[in-house]
């Protein structure tokens, strides 16, 4: 239990750090953590891959030109080549998540 509330704990101050960034509905994240984050920061919630894909590259690039899209990466791992020019930001004092970053579309 300990492990999911600080992982509840974890989307909740990820979306705070989004709303810090600018990140605001409508918005659209994605990537790693993208459905409960999303879900906190009542923005959409997208994936390009696995069993949750609901878009493509094309739609979040789309998305991006007229509202904020952040892409959650886990640590070690290398965005979307679609977000590599992105402005990257680290996603500091999350308890379960450590390591997580956000890259954010241009405005």
């Amino acid at each position: 239990m300990q492990v999911s509330a600080a992982g509840n704990g974890d989307y909740t101050r990820i979306a705070a750090d989004l709303r810090t960034l600018g990140v605001r509905p409508p918005c659209l994240i994605t990537g790693r953590l993208a459905t409960p984050v999303g879900y906190e920061a009542r923005c959409a919630s997208g994936q390009t891959a696995g069993h949750n894909r609901n878009t493509t590259r094309t739609a979040i690039l789309q998305t991006a030109r007229g509202e904020p899209v952040a892409v959650l990466v886990r640590p070690r791992h290398r965005p979307p080549a679609y977000a590599r020019t992105w402005t990257p930001h680290p996603l500091p004092g999350l308890r379960s998540h450590h390591g997580y970053r956000v890259y954010l579309s241009p405005r």
